[in-house]
């Protein structure tokens, strides 16, 4: 399959959509993959009612927030995929000489994703639900450290794939609890391979399909933010929507992780605070669920094209397991960072002239500038 670069990690209202960098669906057969990350924010900002005007925070005041995730993904079959994970949220708030700062676990979530179209254009839907661990009484005194609302999502998912980039998109409905109304995040992105890199360029943001219950007594929330959040709207607010940049670079740091940095910061908005984040990022994987994934791929292929020729079950059997062979042997890096080789050689079982009794050719897999004859032949 093609590989997209969106999906959701948990801390929902602030990083659903710059989050779509990160992480992958992985439609495999007992493939597992963990993600964490941190999000390092900080803003002096807010942009008002009308989009795009931004406001300072009073003189001295300013809100520091790190949010921390982990995240599972575990593939059922080729269609189906189960996501989990939590979060950890620690913030700061200094409204003049005052500074409150706190943090603890903050939601927890689960989800699955559904293989829908898979080709050069593809499509996955998906399902998922967000309840807080901890929630924002009126009264209190502490800085706030998430939203503290429960968030059933419905993810799309999309990408086109040509050869010298990806494009990807992806919208989400969420219905928040609490009565916080309907929300929407949607995104458009590229990604393009660097050589042992790969670069993310995005557009995201997050508008409102239904209204917050509390949308005509806005002072029952700014009051709350003023006094413990040196009056940022990153967390709380009504009816907050914005338009955001980012950036991110991803590479390998050995077989089973790879790490990537990113960036990100609001372009545009209203009712939320305009801020600056760092997003650092860990993503451990199983290689045998790679490779083998990866076979699969192949042995359908070339069985379907074997039986298309008429070719007994038991030769094709033979062929198969010989396909199934190589790769296993053979793939030693991650199907995202070697794609295009992988296309490569799927599309070379793909083109064999089937019409006579094939040549079993082991074919090696490479990364880009290592020794190769220029056909993937050994």
């Amino acid at each position: 399959m093609n590989r997209i670069s969106i999906g959701l990690l948990f801390s929902f209202f602030t990083a659903i959509a710059q989050a779509q960098l990160l992480n992958s669906p992985q439609f495999a057969k007992n493939h597992l993959k963990l993600l964490s990350t941190i999000d390092v924010y900080s803003t002096k900002e807010n942009f008002d009612n009308s989009r795009g005007n931004k406001v300072a925070l009073p003189t001295g005041n300013k809100y520091d927030n790190i949010v921390g995730s982990l995240v599972a993904n575990y593939g059922l079959n080729e269609d189906w995929e189960l996501f989990g994970g939590f979060n950890y949220s620690y913030a700061k708030s200094l409204t003049g000489n005052e500074e409150r700062k706190g943090g603890a676990f903050t939601d927890i979530s689960l989800g699955a994703n559904y293989r829908w179209f898979d080709g050069k254009f593809s499509l996955y839907p998906g399902l998922s639900l967000s309840l807080p661990v901890t929630t924002i009484a009126s009264d209190t005194d502490d800085v706030l450290i998430n939203d503290g609302a429960s968030i059933l999502a419905f993810p799309f998912y999309l990408d086109y794939k040509w050869s010298f980039l990806a494009l990807y998109s992806g919208f989400t409905p969420a219905v928040l609890g609490d009565q916080r109304g309907w929300r929407i995040f949607y995104s458009l992105g590229v990604k393009k391979r660097m050589g042992p890199v790969i670069l993310n360029l995005e557009f995201n943001g997050m508008d409102n399909l239904k209204k917050d219950e509390l949308t005509t007594s806005p002072n029952l929330r700014t009051d709350v933010v003023n006094r413990v959040n040196a009056g940022s709207l990153r967390y709380y607010s009504i009816n907050p929507g914005f338009y955001r940049l980012a950036l991110q670079a991803r590479f390998r740091i050995s077989q089973m992780f790879i790490g990537g940095l990113g960036y990100s910061q609001e372009i545009n908005g209203s009712r939320y605070s305009s801020g600056k984040s760092i997003i650092g990022y860990l993503e451990m994987r199983f290689p045998e669920f790679e490779s083998t994934r990866t076979a699969d791929i192949a042995s359908e292929r070339r069985r379907a094209k074997l039986r298309q020729n008429k070719y007994a079950d038991e030769d094709a059997d033979e062929i198969v397991e010989e396909t199934v062979i190589i790769y296993e042997d053979n793939l030693n890096f991650s199907e995202e960072f070697e794609e295009d080789t992988v296309d490569e050689d799927l599309e070379y079982f793909e083109k064999e002239d089937l019409s006579k009794p094939p040549t079993i050719k082991r074919r090696v897999i490479r990364k880009k500038g290592e020794g190769s004859n220029g056909n993937g032949e050994e």
